[in-house]
């Protein structure tokens, strides 16, 4: 049964191929030909350290370091692919229905969620992994392993996340999956947070909360040496020597904890399936979203009627969608790691509290340019084929854009807010520098949020298999690259304006003034420009699928 539930994907991943169109082929050639560019890039930066910091112990701490990052990457960006494919595909009541073996089911989505996460590895992990290789002077025999290396790398943080995914859902039930991702978002980020932060004030997180609030010099490099990442680690180094015995021990434990991992996440999800428990029940988002019409018809005379239902009926899609709202809280573990590097009192002693209020506002700003990012560029491909509705509606496409829009940044604004607003309280910082920076968030959000948006109307996806796919890969690359250099060109504008209203205050209204009339010309060009684009294209859109 298994053998023909492959089959099944396979064949469709071939029809996908088969059967695209002529623009699709030439985006995923032009995605091809970036991710090689990218992986190039990559290889080249890690071969350069391994050739800077030379050979011995110290060519061991960077492959330790190294794979150590990879994995955490791997298991933090693991959540949305394998919560898509294991909690909200739209055949699992009907497979769960089939005379098909339940764990049969959950090793084959398994092993698609793991396909899923490879596809982000492929072009940062990979080329690191070879660079490393070839720093350590890899024989022929030796390259052989590292794709075992990789598919360790890919398959072991899969089944770690699997694991937690499906023990979180049988802890809280099958009417909280979207709080149930969420812990693991939490757990998960928790780590890479601690993680970031060892890495700046060198704090003792092997050795619990008492290191961690007693912090000292032991460097945050040890983490690179526990278990299981040390074992791939450990391998890689083996391979340089071709000592067989470490080579045999290091994959023994490899694979033995990933099969292990694989069966109990297997038989876990086998069981919650067998159950009918691992489908995402919308009863909760139904009732929420009745307690709130009330709310809507209030804010009906602040705008049209057909704007304030598309407005109503945005909320209700995002509140209700658990992928979405894990991957947007996933970031903000990030706006902890100022708070947790004060707990340190070397930390706190060396630095001020503005300094950490500064290095708090630039979380924030990391925080805000991801989440605005991830809502607005979901905002299509939330509704998949339901977006045709809207557009056959009287309503049409720039009503439909600006709710989207209008949504998304009232969202990313607020959340913003209240971010920079409880550093300044945490850290006593000057209300109005919190205001100035609260209103910059306003402003930086709104030219996000309309560059998303207007990428996602303007390469619009659809149809998609998972739910973590309902972006266009080009937009995320083209929202990337226009989204940093937006946001780098507005906060070194303003930061300039800061620098010179300071040091020159005779001439500081002319100067803010100036500062703030490019930064709002900016803005509005990046919400117009796109959303104008994307309208067009909307405008004329043919049904192709």
């Amino acid at each position: 049964m298994v053998s023909t539930l492959l089959r099944y994907r396979l064949q469709a991943a071939w029809n996908a191929v088969r059967f695209a169109t002529p623009r699709q082929r030439a985006l995923s050639i032009a995605l091809s030909g970036l991710s090689i560019l990218l992986a190039l890039g990559v290889f080249v930066g890690f071969r350069l350290v391994m050739l800077m910091r030379g050979s011995g112990q110290s060519a061991t701490d960077i492959v330790h370091e190294l794979v150590y990052a990879v994995f955490l990457f791997m298991l933090a960006g693991s959540v949305p692919f394998l919560a898509a494919t294991l909690l909200h595909p739209g055949d699992v009541a009907l497979l769960g229905a089939a005379p098909i073996r339940p764990t049969h089911v959950v090793f084959v989505r398994l092993l698609e969620g793991a396909a899923a996460g490879a596809a982000q590895f492929a072009p940062i992990g990979a080329p690191a992994v070879v660079a490393c290789g070839a720093g350590l002077g890899y024989g022929w025999g030796a390259w052989l392993g590292t794709s075992l290396v990789a598919l360790s790398l890919v398959a072991m943080p899969a089944v770690i996340t699997a694991t937690l995914l499906f023990a979180s859902v049988a802890v809280m039930g099958h009417r909280r999956v979207r709080a149930a991702i969420a812990m693991v978002n939490v757990l998960l980020g928790s780590l890479v947070c601690l993680t970031a932060v060892s890495q700046v004030t060198g704090l003792r997180m092997q050795e619990g909360l008492a290191g961690l609030a007693g912090g000292s010099a032991n460097p945050s490099g040890r983490l690179a040496y526990l278990p299981p990442w040390c074992w791939i680690a450990d391998g890689m180094i083996a391979l340089s020597h071709n000592d067989g015995r470490l080579i045999a021990e290091a994959a023994a434990r490899v694979l033995g904890a990933t099969v292990a991992l694989g069966m109990a996440a297997v038989m876990f999800g086998g069981r919650l399936l067998r159950e009918g428990r691992l489908t995402d029940d919308e009863g909760v988002a139904a009732r929420r979203a009745g307690g709130r019409n009330e709310a809507r018809r209030g804010a009906r005379p602040l705008m049209s009627g057909t704007l304030a239902a598309l407005i109503g009926k945005e909320v209700r899609y995002i509140m209700r969608d658990s992928l979405l709202l894990s991957q947007a809280g996933m970031p903000a573990i990030l706006y902890l790691v100022p708070f947790v590097m004060a707990m340190n009192p070397g930390f706190r002693e060396a630095n001020r509290g503005d300094t950490i209020f500064a290095f708090g506002v630039v979380m924030t700003m990391a925080v805000l340019y991801m989440q605005s990012s991830i809502l607005s560029l979901s905002s299509l491909g939330l509704e998949g084929r339901a977006f045709w509705i809207v557009l056959a509606s009287p309503g049409r496409v720039r009503a439909a854009l600006a709710a989207k829009w209008l949504v998304s940044w009232w969202m990313a604004s607020l959340a913003g807010i209240a971010m920079v607003t409880l550093s300044g309280m945490a850290f006593s910082a000057d209300w109005p520098t919190v205001v100035a920076l609260d209103g910059v968030v306003v402003v930086t959000a709104a030219g996000l949020c309309g560059i998303g948006v207007g990428l996602a109307a303007s390469l619009p996806r659809f149809v998609f298999e998972n739910p973590a796919h309902r972006v266009s890969p080009l937009a995320i690359v083209l929202g990337f690259g226009i989204g940093v250099a937006y946001a780098g060109c507005a906060w070194a504008v303003l930061s300039a304006t800061w620098y010179a209203g300071t040091h020159w205050p005779l001439h500081a209204t002319a100067i803010h003034a100036a500062g703030i009339t490019l930064v709002a010309l900016a803005t509005a060009l990046a919400v117009a420009v796109p959303l104008a684009a994307g309208y067009y294209r909307l405008s004329g859109l043919e049904w192709e699928y």
